[in-house]
């Protein structure tokens, strides 16, 4: 295994190791970091793990100085687990010049980013910065920060960066307290109190796949229970896991997503929920159940839902896109006026969506480059 530093000697260790996955991550590694770097191995892709305490991605008051930094432990328990390449820059590395392009992603300001303001922008600029440094054809992110993930997969298709994004469920304790690095803040009473997110949650989730459709009253349950503990809660919703937005009577697939503070300690979890159809539903799904299990319709299907239509070039397997996917993006490229006197008011929309456009085509373009 290698560490790497620098953004030159990055470039030259992949030159012939391609195609890579990529594992980020901000170190002081937990086994469900390690559990990520096994996934992308089984898949035969060369692992690249980069080790980044991201600044963008901190608020005034929260933990950047403070959060744990252990690069020769991250780097022993990457090596046991058969990582190739662990990319370790430093902030002048990553951040040579100061970063006034940055990625706004849609829903920034709601769940977590209704308390961490400017976090999602961070998240998503550093994460297109390293993949822009990388280059993979893979990357893996869990579940834990679901709202993240839901976001960046977002952002990889919308600026049709050629990258698979795999999903890793989420690392669990014994006891069923989700995996964190910032579970080491927690003090030993708060540790034995903090499984109970978990249990509540999952109850929840339970009664809510049982037929309960009283969202707000589940929301309020769990709440109130963990107030009773001591917990500062910030939110716990359930949300549709299409769109992140408040569910509807279309809606199937549910996601209970809830934060709250244990003394110091942030803490993060999420359940997804399957309820079961309403009654006058069933008979219908269970009609055609067979015909969606006819021979042969299973991989034009799945082919159907990874391409996302249009169909792929037959010649070189390409997504060809559309107008729309080119020209109207929720993410948007911003920057902020530089020189004497900025960017005149007129104008400053158009340079957001020219930077957005070249962004994307030049994201086709190296899709088609890596393909050809």
């Amino acid at each position: 295994m290698r560490l790497l530093h620098g953004v030159a000697e990055l470039r030259a260790a992949l030159a012939g190791l391609r195609p890579v996955a990529l594992v980020p991550t901000m170190g002081n590694l937990h086994d469900g970091h390690i559990a990520l770097v096994e996934q992308v191995r089984a898949g035969g892709h060369p692992s690249v793990a980069s080790i980044f305490v991201n600044p963008l991605q901190f608020g005034a008051g929260e933990d950047f100085q403070r959060y744990p930094r252990t690069l020769d432990a991250d780097c022993a328990r990457l090596e046991a687990a058969g990582c190739d390449l662990v990319f370790a820059p430093d902030v002048g590395a990553m951040y040579p010049e100061p970063q006034t392009f940055q990625v706004q992603p849609p829903l920034a300001d709601e769940l977590c980013g209704a308390f961490r303001p400017g976090h999602f922008a961070g998240v998503a600029t550093v994460v297109l910065k390293l993949f822009n440094l990388v280059q993979p054809a893979v990357a893996i992110f869990g579940k834990k920060d679901y709202q993240q993930l839901f976001l960046l997969k977002a952002m990889v298709r919308q600026f049709n960066l050629p990258i698979r994004i795999l999903e890793a469920e989420t690392a669990r304790a014994a006891d069923g307290l989700a995996l964190s690095s910032r579970n080491a803040y927690l003090a030993a009473a708060e540790r034995d109190e903090a499984p109970r997110l978990y249990r509540l949650l999952d109850a929840a989730a339970a009664r809510i796949a049982a037929g309960a459709r009283d969202f707000a009253a589940q929301e309020g349950a769990v709440t109130a229970e963990l107030a009773a503990h001591g917990w500062q809660v910030e939110y716990v919703l359930v949300r549709d896991r299409a769109t992140l937005q408040a569910p509807t009577e279309a809606t199937r697939g549910l996601v209970i997503l809830a934060a709250a503070r244990l003394g110091r300690t942030r803490l993060i979890d999420n359940i997804e929920v399957h309820p079961a159809p309403p009654r006058r539903h069933r008979a219908r799904l269970t009609r055609h159940a067979g015909a969606a299990r006819r021979p042969g319709t299973e991989c034009y299907d799945e082919a159907q839902r990874l391409t996302r239509s249009p169909r792929p070039h037959a010649g070189v397997g390409l997504v060809v896109p559309s107008v729309r996917e080119l020209t109207w993006p929720a993410f948007h490229v911003t920057g902020r006026p530089v020189g004497r006197g900025g960017y005149r008011a007129p104008f400053a929309r158009s340079i957001t969506t020219r930077a957005t456009s070249a962004m994307r085509v030049l994201c086709v373009m190296a899709s088609r480059r890596r393909a050809w």
